[in-house]
């Protein structure tokens, strides 16, 4: 099996207040709410602060990136995906009826060495080669993932 190590370490870059603050105050689901009605790369700038990107590897799967998205990055979001007819006071309700979570995404590409076609596990006919298949839909179970948070000294 595959494994990935995740830190929490992933924010390079000062965040707004509200950022780490849970449960978000009313300011801060107003915040995230104009932030994500913006519909700009204001958007992409500020969920970029959350994310970790990674190069090409020798060989095996590519772990392209890393988000590490607090309530705050979700209620942006959230905010981003109306259009039209929503305010900041339907923000603020929406958010109320929710538990806030932290949201971990990981994204995989498939490398020459960890190909989206694999051979099939059925034997070749005489002097052919296996036919190639899709990988499993589920191939990211493969991964094992393992978040740890570092303590501060004080």
């Amino acid at each position: 099996m595959l494994r990935i190590l995740l830190a929490a370490l992933l924010i390079l870059q000062p965040l707004p207040a509200g950022a780490f603050q849970t449960p978000l105050s009313e300011e801060a689901v107003r915040e995230a709410y104009f932030l994500g009605q913006r519909h700009d790369e204001s958007i992409s700038r500020t969920l970029d602060k959350y994310t970790q990107y990674f190069p090409i590897p020798d060989y095996g799967p590519q772990i392209t990136s890393v988000a590490y998205l607090t309530p705050f990055a979700q209620a942006v979001l959230a905010s981003s995906n109306h259009i039209g007819n929503y305010s900041a006071q339907q923000a603020q309700i929406d958010h109320r009826g929710q538990s806030e979570t932290v949201q971990i995404q990981v994204g995989i590409r498939f490398t020459d060495s960890y190909p989206a076609l694999i051979p099939s596990a059925t034997p070749p006919t005489r002097g052919n080669q296996p036919a190639l298949i899709p990988r499993p839909s589920d191939f990211w179970r493969d991964f094992r993932t393992t978040v740890f948070r570092r303590r501060q000294i004080a």
